[in-house]
C-alpha cells in the first residue's frame, strides 16, 4: 500500500485518495487524502461515495471468503472506473479449483488435483505427498502439504478446498500489466517460501536469470491467453521444472490483484510503475525498461537488498 500510494502520488495531476483502518495508528507520512474506516458498513458508503468522486479506482483485497469480489462489485454497480482486475476475471481466478480447470482445458499445465470440501476425507487413491489449499485463499493462508492420506488435517478457514499433486522446483512469480491495447510482462521473481508449513510466502527476490524469465514470461501469458480481458496488474504464481524447454514449469495460480512483488519491481523499474500500470490499463502500451542489477524484499515490504540502481 505504501509503495502503491508513495508512486502514483509521483504523478503529475494525481490526487490518492486512501481507505484506512481507524484501528491502525495515524501516519503522517503518507501522500494521500485518508479516510478513516471504523466499520464494515462504513467502508462499504465510503467506498461507493468515492468511487463517485475519482477517476480511476485500485482495489487490493485478498480473495479470501469474496473479499476482493465484493468490493470490485460495488465499484462496478455504480459504473466506477477500475485500473485493477473485474469481476469478470476475478470469477475465473478466485476459485482455485475453477482456475485450474479452465488453464487444463487450454493446454496451460496445472498440477493434476481435485475439489474437496471441508468435510470429505482426503482421497487414499491420490498421488502423495499433496498440497492442501483454501479454493479462495491467499497469501498461503492454509495451506500445507499433506504426507498421505492418514495425516490429520483441520480445514476450518474455508468451506471448498483443492488437493493437488506437489510439484517440484524453484517457485516463482511474473506481474502483467494488462489493458485493452496490450499486455506488459514483468521481469520475474524468485519467491522465497518457508515458515512451519513450508509455504509461508516470505518475500522475494530477483530477477530471475534471462532465460528462465523467458520462460517464466512465456507461461504466465500463456495462463492469461485462456482467461477473460482484463485490466491492471496480475501475478502469476509458478513452479520451474529441470527441463530446459520448460516442458515442466506449471502455473500454480493467478492472483486478480496486486501482489507484495510491486516492491520490488518498483526497484527495478526505470520508469514510475505505477504511472505504467495506469497508462496500460487505460490503453496505452508503453516500451519500459529496467535497471541492471538484483534485491531481495520481505512479505512486508522492505527492501533488505537492493542493487537494482547500479546500472540503468
Amino acid at each position: 500500500m505504501r509503495a502503491v500510494v508513495d508512486d502514483c502520488s509521483r504523478i503529475p495531476g494525481v490526487v490518492v485518495h486512501l481507505l484506512r483502518d481507524a484501528r491502525l495508528p495515524p501516519d503522517d507520512t503518507l501522500r494521500a487524502t485518508i479516510d478513516m474506516v471504523t466499520s464494515a458498513a462504513e467502508e462499504r458508503r465510503l467506498i461507493e461515495r468515492i468511487t463517485r468522486e475519482v477517476d480511476a479506482v485500485l482495489l487490493i483485497a485478498p480473495e479470501i471468503e469474496g473479499a476482493l469480489s465484493d468490493r470490485v462489485t460495488w465499484v462496478e454497480r455504480i459504473g466506477g472506473c477500475l485500473v485493477s482486475p473485474g469481476s469478470d476475471f476475478i470469477r475465473s481466478t478466485g476459485n482455485k479449483n475453477v482456475l485450474a480447470e479452465r488453464l487444463r482445458q487450454a493446454g496451460v499445465r496445472v498440477p493434476g488435483g481435485m475439489a474437496l470440501s471441508a468435510e470429505e476425507p482426503l482421497p487414499s487413491d491420490f498421488h502423495y505427498p499433496a498440497v492442501l489449499k483454501p479454493a479462495d485463499g491467499a497469501g498461503s493462508c492454509g495451506v500445507r502439504l499433506i504426507a498421505r492420506a492418514t495425516d490429520p488435517v483441520e480445514r476450518s478457514m474455508s468451506a471448498n478446498w483443492r488437493l493437488e499433486e506437489f510439484q517440484r522446483g524453484p517457485s516463482a512469480s511474473v506481474a502483467v500489466l494488462n489493458g485493452p491495447a496490450g499486455r506488459i510482462p514483468l521481469p520475474a521473481m524468485w519467491q522465497r517460501l518457508g515458515g512451519t508449513s513450508g509455504f509461508d510466502y516470505l518475500g522475494g527476490a530477483g530477477p530471475l536469470p534471462d532465460t528462465l524469465n523467458r520462460r517464466a514470461q512465456r507461461l504466465a501469458l500463456a495462463a492469461l491467453d485462456a482467461l477473460p480481458p482484463t485490466q491492471g496488474y496480475v501475478g502469476v504464481d509458478l513452479i520451474l521444472g529441470d527441463d530446459s524447454q520448460g516442458r515442466q514449469d506449471t502455473v500454480i495460480e493467478v492472483n486478480p490483484r496486486l501482489t507484495t512483488s510491486y516492491v520490488g519491481l518498483r526497484r527495478l523499474c526505470a520508469a514510475n510503475l505505477a504511472q505504467s500500470m495506469l497508462d496500460v490499463a487505460q490503453g496505452s502500451v508503453r516500451d519500459m525498461s529496467f535497471h541492471v542489477g538484483s534485491l531481495e524484499f520481505d512479505s512486508d515490504g522492505r527492501t533488505i537488498l537492493d542493487s537494482a540502481t547500479i546500472e540503468p
